[in-house]
This record gives structure tokens, sequence and C-alpha cells, in this order.
């Protein structure tokens, strides 16, 4: 009895200074105030047709975290991890089923921004970032697609109505000594309004892709993503594939634009044009579409539709939509998505694409059924 009285007044001398200290209210260490973390979580089915090729399903997942850190009042530092297939350019989502294997992780944003006091609406941004250019839709460019170099955004104005200029300078490749690098630079002037029933955005972007024309392809050697290449032919004495090489460059003005009100429930309608102005042939896409609702609360729904037309030359085909034919250019079709709100963080959606692939002859057809469930914190 006394060895347990004894235990008790131990215990008790230890928790009461913490139990106490618990009563009050402490102040979070200073770096709390300057850190915000952030992440997401998709699991994907999908069912992919290919007129010519034999039906594919399986399951995905997309996993993301990140932290942003603001040491100072003007200089933000960020870093985010993700899967990935082969550190794929324009897509996080990783194949389940290859005998439990561990998943890859690349660093899929690490980038340095300044705002300078002194130049209020200014932002420099250098590293690997997320897309500094305003878009409407993902027909130049996928919307998962982090670029790397430099960028400045300044917006003039405030969040009623406001003139935006966007610029980039972008590493593709860095080659060897007595070649010229990849590079592209990038310009864009757009402008935004905001009222209480009503958006509008519009933007006239000029993306100058150098050192392209001529040289290896962009993101795998042995895909052209449906730009036109020449090369790919097989030395029959040595059975050596000769490397695929771009017959053309990418000089591309895009035009893109949204409106948006509210009748009752959001609506908005978008469209994007894009003229590879360095193409002497297929070199115009285009994108129009229609969002409805909007997913915030439990039980609340959204739907989308676009309907695209991308001529081969049209885009970089390595940074286009994943999703759309499978990848790249020289396509047109459809895409159609329902989404609900599940619980505060939970969304499900089911999206469709019925496309064709091919738009100069002979054609196939190509259906992609994809059933997400995503979290995010």
């Amino acid at each position: 009895m006394k060895k347990q009285l004894l235990m008790a007044t131990l215990v008790g001398m230890a928790l009461g200074p913490a139990v106490a200290r618990a009563d009050q209210a402490q102040p979070a260490p200073s770096w709390v105030d300057k850190l915000t973390l952030k992440g997401d979580f998709r699991y994907r089915y999908e069912s992919i047709e290919q007129e010519g090729k034999e039906d594919r399903t399986r399951n995905r997942i997309r996993a993301r975290i990140g932290a942003e850190a603001r040491p100072s009042d003007d200089v933000t530092i960020g870093l985010r991890l993700s899967t990935s297939e082969g550190g794929d350019p324009v897509s996080s989502n990783q194949t389940l089923g290859d005998g439990a294997t561990r998943k890859d992780v690349f660093f899929d944003l690490a980038y340095l921004a300044w705002s300078p006091e002194a130049v209020p609406g200014l932002r420099l941004t250098g590293g690997k970032m997320e897309n500094p250019f305003i878009a409407a839709s993902d027909l130049v460019f996928d919307g998962d697609l982090n670029p790397e170099g430099a960028a400045v955004n300044y917006t003039l104005g405030d969040e009623g109505l406001a003139l935006l200029l966007n610029g980039g300078y972008f590493w593709l490749e860095e080659r060897k000594a007595d070649t010229d690098d990849a590079t592209m630079i990038g310009a864009q002037v757009a402008a935004r309004m905001k009222a209480d029933d009503l958006h509008l955005l519009a933007g006239v972007g000029y993306y100058m892709f150098e050192n392209l024309e001529g040289y290896g392809t962009i993101g795998d050697p042995a895909k052209s993503f449906g730009n036109a290449t020449t090369g790919g032919e097989e030395d029959p004495a040595t059975a050596e594939v000769s490397p695929l090489l771009y017959a053309t460059g990418f000089d591309i003005v895009d035009a893109t634009a949204e409106v948006g009100l509210t009748l009752g429930i959001p609506v908005a309608f978008y469209g994007d044009y894009a003229v590879n102005q360095d193409a002497d042939e297929d070199d115009t896409g285009y994108l129009v579409g229609l969002r409805v609702g909007k997913t915030k609360a439990p039980g609340s729904v959204d739907f989308t539709y676009n309907y695209r037309e991308l001529e081969a030359n049209a885009a970089l085909g390595a940074w286009t939509d994943s999703d759309f034919i499978g990848g790249g250019t020289d396509g047109k079709g459809h895409k159609a998505s329902l989404g609900i709100q599940l619980t505060k963080v939970l969304k499900g959606q089911i999206t469709y694409f019925r496309n064709e692939i091919g738009l100069d002859g002979e054609s196939t057809d190509y259906d992609r059924l994809q059933v997400d469930v995503a979290g995010k914190f």
C-alpha cells in the first residue's frame, strides 16, 4: 500500500505542472505562423478502349504533399512531393498492381518567390513552379505541368478589375556544350473582372520554343506525342532505329477566355484558340466548353463538358493534356465530367472521353472512363 501511495505521489508531481500549463493558452512557435502544409490524395479506376489495341483497365493513385514557408512578408519558398511514373511532366498518377512494389516520389514543386514591397502586385519566381500563365482550359498546357526556370507576374488593379502581365523563361532540355539548349520564352497579357454575379477572364499569350526543330523529341525520345517528326527508321544492317526529330518549330499564339454567370447556380463558358506560327501545316487547335454548378457543401454537384480539335503541330505534344487521346496532339473529341461533394473533404467524380486519334486521313476511336475519389487537406 505504501508503494502504491508513493507511485501515485510521484506521478502527480510529474504531471501536475504539465496539467497546469495545459490550462493556460500557450503561444505557438514562431515558425508555425510562417509555414503552411497542404496535400491531396486521389484513387482512380480507369478503363481505356482504343481501336486496334487491347482494352485496358487499371487502378491508379495520385498523392501530393507540399509545404510553403514565408520567412518574411515578401519571400515565399515552396516545396511539394508527388507520386509519378518516371517523372512524367504532365501526370502525377501511379499505376497499382506491380507486385506491391514501392512507388516513386519526385519533387513536383521547388521554388522561391519574391514579391517586393516597393512594387505592389509584382511577383518574381525561380525554380520548378506552377504554370505562371492563366488559361481557361488545358488545350495547350496540361494542368499538371510545372515548368522550370524563371517567371514574372504583375497584377495591376484589384479583385474587381485587374490587368495581368505574365512572362516566363523555361528550360526544356539542357544539352552538351556544343549544342544549343531547348528553352521556351513566354509572354501573356490578360484581364480579369469580378462582380457579384459575373466574372470575366481573357488573355492572349505568345510561347516561343527555341531549338526544337531538327532536335530529338522532348519527354520520351521514342515518342512524337502527335507532332510531325523525321527519323524513326530502322537500319537494316544494324537494326538500330534513328532518333525522332521534330520536323517543325513551335511559336504558339494562344487566346483564352472564360465568362461566368450566376443563374441560380454558377454557369461558365470557356474556350481556347491556338495557332503555331512556325508550322507550315496542321498548325491550329481550339476548345469550347461549359461548366455548371460548383462542388463545395456535401451533396453539391458540378458538370463540365468540352469539345476540342488539336492538329498535329498546334502545340508541343509532350506538354498537352495527358488524358485526351491518351496524351499529345492530332486528335479531336469530347470530354464530360460529373462531380459530387461526398463530404467536406471528399469528392467523387466520373469523367468520360469520347475521342478520335488522327485528323488527316484514317482515324482511330479512343474511349476513356475515369472514376475518382479524392480528398485534400
